[in-house]
């Protein structure tokens, strides 16, 4: 977003293709450059019970007509009630996805 003369400006919002609050799209968001990811930390498995809520995180790019999605991340083993996407940070070409609820090893690192 651009603030300039007192108007704020900039891409259009993002906004989840689902509009179901449930998937909590955007609990947790980070930009850098042209990059956007955002947390949905609700989000059910398509592959899944539609009711197992894993979560997910979305990046976009944003474009001359706004932001463009660009991937859907999730996570390789989703567990019910992980919440994948939970917090994220974007960093130029590094991206952490938080999964507080996994179960794992608490020593293992995971890299996306």
């Amino acid at each position: 977003m651009d603030y300039s003369g007192g108007t704020l400006s900039g891409p259009e919002p993002v906004v989840p293709l689902d509009a179901n609050t449930e998937v909590e799209f955007g609990s947790s968001a980070s930009r850098s450059g042209q990059f956007l990811v955002t947390g949905a930390r609700g989000e059910a498995s398509p592959s899944l019970d539609p009711n197992a809520r894993i979560g997910a995180a979305y990046l976009y790019e944003s474009g001359p007509t706004g932001w463009v999605r660009v991937a859907r991340l999730a996570a390789s083993d989703p567990q019910l009630g992980a919440e994948f996407g939970r917090t994220v940070s974007l960093d130029g070409s590094f991206l952490a996805v938080g999964v507080p609820l996994a179960d794992v090893d608490p020593t293992a690192t995971m890299i996306v």
